[in-house]
């Protein structure tokens, strides 16, 4: 369990490091594109026009928009485009793996610990313990115990002798409520 848990750590955490990646890929790719364009003006105030290659132009937008949308639709049968799509799918469902285990550890560590809570009330309690809260599990259990510690507190027959009456009725909420 242990190694399995180090296991699942050790890929969140490479699959963190690998966004983190995307990310700074990105930005350089935004940096890359804005000093071509400075570039690009600067020739064309010289009167340098240079011809644009639509087709690079083209893979470097369709490449983005898949980065930010996710999938994309190329027009032709590119061996890189489709390289680019299987490396996202695998990502896909890498990061769907890493997500399931993820949620398993924890809900593993929460089940852990209130099992390690429970062990800890149940060690905790002593016999006047389990009978003064056996009251919160039903409403019958309190009225009676209620009655004997007035029994025990005020002597039966004087004023006040039961702060329980007869028939107990819940009360009404407060005014201001």
């Amino acid at each position: 369990e242990q190694a399995r848990r180090r296991e699942a750590e050790k890929r969140v955490q490479e699959a963190e490091a690998n966004r983190s990646k995307h990310r700074e890929l990105s930005k350089l790719l935004e940096k890359v594109k804005k000093l071509r364009d400075l570039r690009r003006e600067r020739l064309k105030r010289e009167g340098h026009y240079i011809k644009l290659n639509r087709k690079f132009i083209k893979k470097v937008l369709i490449l983005q928009n898949f980065s930010l949308i996710g999938h994309f639709f190329p027009e032709e049968d590119d061996e890189f485009f489709n390289k680019i799509a299987s490396l996202n799918d695998v990502m896909k469902i890498e990061e769907a793996r890493l997500d399931q285990e993820r949620n398993a550890a924890a809900e593993h560590k929460r089940n852990e610990a209130m099992d390690v809570g429970m062990k800890e009330r149940e060690k905790e309690r002593d016999p006047v313990y389990e009978y003064w809260h056996q009251a919160e599990f039903d409403i019958d259990t309190l009225i009676s115990i209620r009655r004997q510690w007035d029994a025990f507190l005020v002597a039966p027959g004087t004023i006040g002798s039961s702060c329980v009456p007869p028939s107990f009725i819940d009360p009404s909420p407060p005014a201001n409520y």
